[in-house]
């Protein structure tokens, strides 16, 4: 039982604790175990009781005697139902009929943490404790203790019996070995006088493995699995007489802690002919679930055509077996292929509608494949079957989130908390309990996860839903960032140079109801491009000067302010919408916004459609335009608009992309223009683990322009333009986590070649077009057309991200990016500090 708890076969394990029960009733290992192994299933059921044994073993704790034989069948008819409801009606009639019975009060207790009720079982059972005072009293709430994780009160609770079985003196000792084991990983974390002590734990003699095992996934759950293993070869050492079941109890719990490498040296040394039929079996099961988490790691890597190869022995031996069925729906959904996976985990579910992991299966697929209404069907199917399940709450907060209800996955998020400590005997509240364990955290102010006991975090559960709790709140809170940033880019003072100083405040709220987030800003800008260069030949490439000017005109206008406003709308990954204005303060604002919808077209391709209209930022005179001195026009201030379309899909652990787009570009009296690009990419993890993940891919990437608009003359934009423009890109990224601090670093190396054709000097003024000519025939210095350009080599570029928490409200985060290409190079820096409420 011990070895398929570990590698998480639930039902293979509640079949043998049953079956020790039959044998041996009553006893506390085995109770304990069953409770674990229905929990898991979703079955908190009260396991057969001693009034319901017909034999007792010479060493079982005494049966009181029956005041009444009607409680026993109460007890009976309540054990068989899957109505916690109904259970708790007839376990109260026991009760009432055999006040004294501890065991009535026991099965009841149970029956009520089904129901979210923990503390009110608790409460009945220690109260006969206390007033009685008997032997099986106090051991009745010993075990309900020990599998409540309350290792100090099932202490207490044993240290009030004066003449104890051996059955009592056994759950003693495993108690305190308990309780040794947690105190040293106190939360699952684990500091080097934890370490150490956990290792002299298991140096323990103890011919069952279980001291050994315990140890074990305490390593686990610290995520060391170095010190799991190291814990296991001291154990068997330690125990070198140690029959099978310790090996395999032992190799459960490598399992487990993810040394699937190690846990299968343990089975190969086991000789199957000298194994009795339960150790044969847990020793094929053992086998299964290395193999089967072998396959996990490598779906995880992205090679499901191995992982498949590692799965087939287990499916081809039981083809039956849900385990192999789940992995195998693993394999689809890790392929994209969630219409597979869907109806794996349905025909799971179809012979066993309470394996909780086929629904959790079934329940993920639908969401891939954004289908609400199936995985809402699901959750409410399993709820019909086990109502108010913590896990089933936390599936309905999953299904809401995922669909955009944010507001409404939180409030089951901290539903399912609450009902997980119900279910595990703890009580948030101070007045529940006068025990430490009990007591919620008073100084978590402004979050509700001041609700949460002492004991969650060591609950595997708990600790999910902690997570997903955090970070609901943390995507639902108001939030407010201020940043500055600055943007220089290369080029020739007065005309393309330009450097960009900037700060921009944020505002976001939750949208109830209609999930996604409302967003709004404010983005002051303050624009130099520094002073034009006094030779004639540079003045000439500005305004009117080539004629009106007489070559000698020199701008006085290179800088400029001004605050552009939005507002916007974003539901996750399906739509956004904003709307706002340029700058108020440049020469000429002017409205801008954009749309995009990212609706599912297969079950692994996504259809992105963008519509956009945005300000050229290339220049001073395309983004916020420029007075001419000697013409007193007013040019530039170019925006863009159009439309962009995009498939997007998996490709094997990876992803691609391949779109196109095309725009209108116009400004104040520059001529206008049109581009229209195509790209195509993809991206492929190399290296992905806990800490971070690597990542490369190639980009395609071609654009063209109608017209050279690159001149800072009048009637030109000021903003590369080319006529055609490819490069070829190769990206190299990673993304990591060190505590508080979340890092990305990247660079990218690639190769470009562009083509501008000539244009006219004035290109949409006909007049000044013709003074230029006629002044050009009689001066060789002045041009009439912009000369056509040719220009390929080198494009790259480096940037990094930083994110620390600062507080659970507070972060600061900071980006710089270098970017080269053959016509400018460009560098931006921000600096980002958020506050969420």
């Amino acid at each position: 039982g011990e070895v398929a708890l570990a590698q998480g076969d639930a039902a293979g394990a509640e079949q043998r604790f049953r079956r020790a029960l039959a044998r041996r009733p009553g006893f506390p290992p085995a109770t304990a175990g069953l409770n674990q192994a229905l929990r898991a299933q979703g079955r908190i059921e009260a396991p057969p009781t001693r009034a319901q044994a017909s034999v007792a073993l010479p060493d079982a704790a005494p049966v009181l005697p029956r005041t009444n034989d009607r409680a026993g069948q109460l007890q009976t008819e309540a054990a068989q139902t899957n109505d916690a409801a109904v259970a708790v009606t007839l376990l109260r009639s026991a009760v009432a009929l055999a006040p004294l019975d501890p065991w009535p009060r026991l099965d009841l207790a149970r029956a009520l943490k089904r129901q979210g009720r923990g503390p009110e079982g608790r409460a009945l059972v220690e109260e006969l404790a206390a007033r009685s005072n008997t032997a099986d009293a106090h051991f009745a709430a010993a075990l309900l203790a020990q599998e409540d994780g309350r290792l100090e009160d099932a202490d207490i609770q044993l240290g009030a019996i004066t003449r104890r079985t051996p059955d009592m003196s056994r759950l003693q000792a495993r108690i305190r070995t308990e309780r040794d084991i947690a105190r040293a990983a106190i939360g699952g974390n684990l500091d080097a006088g934890g370490r150490q002590t956990l290792m002299a734990i298991a140096t323990r003699p103890d011919p069952s493995g279980a001291t050994g095992a315990g140890v074990i996934r305490a390593f686990g759950t610290a995520g060391d699995r170095r010190g799991a293993v190291e814990a296991s070869r001291v154990a068997l050492a330690a125990n070198a007489g140690a029959g099978p079941a310790a090996r395999l109890a032992i190799a459960g719990a490598l399992l487990g802690a993810d040394a699937d490498t190690d846990a299968a040296a343990i089975a190969d040394q086991l000789n199957a002919t000298t194994l009795t039929g339960d150790q044969r079996r847990d020793l094929a099961s053992l086998r299964s679930g290395i193999a089967i988490r072998a396959s996990d790691r490598l779906n995880e890597s992205g090679a499901q055509a191995q992982a498949f190869e590692r799965l087939r022995p287990v499916i081809a031996q039981d083809p039956e077996n849900p385990d192999g069925q789940l992995a195998l729906a693993r394999l689809y959904q890790g392929a994209r292929q969630p219409s597979e996976a869907l109806a794996l985990a349905q025909s799971v579910l179809a012979r066993d509608p309470r394996n909780f992991a086929a629904r959790q299966g079934a329940v993920d697929a639908a969401i891939a494949l954004g289908d609400r209404r199936t995985a809402q069907s699901l959750v409410a199917e399993a709820q019909a079957i086990g109502p108010n399940d913590s896990r089933l709450t936390y599936l309905q907060a999953r299904v809401a989130g995922s669909f955009g209800n944010s507001t409404r996955a939180q409030a089951l998020l901290q539903q399912s908390l609450e009902q997980r400590q119900a279910e595990l005997g703890n009580d948030p509240s101070p007045a529940g309990g006068a025990h430490a364990s009990d007591l919620s955290n008073p100084f978590l102010r402004g979050t509700k996860l001041a609700a949460i006991s002492a004991a969650a975090p060591t609950d595997p559960l708990s600790r999910q839903i902690l997570h997903d709790l955090k970070s609901s709140e943390t995507s639902n809170a108001p939030q407010v960032s201020f940043a500055p940033s600055l943007h220089t880019r290369s080029g020739s003072p007065g005309l393309d140079q330009l450097a960009a100083l900037g700060a921009t405040i944020e505002g976001q709220i939750a949208t109830p109801g209609i999930g996604g987030r409302l967003v709004v800003k404010a983005d002051a800008v303050l624009l130099n491009s520094g002073q034009i260069g006094s030779t004639l030949t540079t003045l000439q490439r500005f305004g009117t000067n080539p004629v009106l000017g007489n070559g000698a005109v020199t701008p006085k206008n290179v800088s400029t302010s001004g605050v552009g406003l939005a507002i916007g709308y974003n539901l996750r990954d399906v739509f956004k919408l904003s709307a706002g204005t340029t700058p108020l303060g440049f020469k000429t604002p002017s409205l801008i916004g954009a749309i995009e919808i990212a609706p599912r077209i297969t079950d692994t391709l996504r259809l992105r459609v963008t519509g956009d209209r945005h300000a050229m930022t290339d220049s001073l005179l395309s983004w916020a335009g420029l007075t001419d001195p000697s013409s007193r026009i007013t040019w530039g201030s170019v925006v863009s608009s159009g439309g962009r379309g995009q498939i997007e899909g998996p490709m094997g652990a990876g992803s691609f992309y391949a779109g196109g787009g095309y725009s209108v570009l116009a400004g104040q009296h520059v001529a206008s223009n049109t581009r229209a690009e195509a790209g195509t990419g993809f991206s492929y993890p190399l290296l992905k683990d806990p800490d971070g993940a690597l990542t490369a891919g190639v980009d395609l990437v071609y654009f063209g322009f109608a017209n050279n608009q690159r001149a800072y003359t009048v009637g030109n934009g000021g903003y590369f333009s080319p006529q055609s423009y490819g490069a070829i890109n190769v990206p190299l990224d990673y993304r990591g986590k060190s505590g508080d601090l979340d890092y990305r670093v990247g660079v990218t190396a690639g190769y470009a070649t562009f083509r501008e054709s000539s244009n006219a000097v004035f290109p949409n003024n006909p007049d000044l077009q013709r003074q230029l000519e006629r002044a050009a025939s009689g001066n060789a210095l002045l041009i009439t057309r912009t000369p056509a350009l040719t220009r390929n080599g080198f494009v790259g570029g480096v940037r990094v991200d930083l994110a620390y928490q600062l507080t659970p409200t507070l972060s600061l985060a900071g980006s710089l990016r270098y970017d080269q290409a053959p016509q400018f190079d460009e560098t931006n820096v921000m600096v980002k500090l958020l506050s969420r409420f």
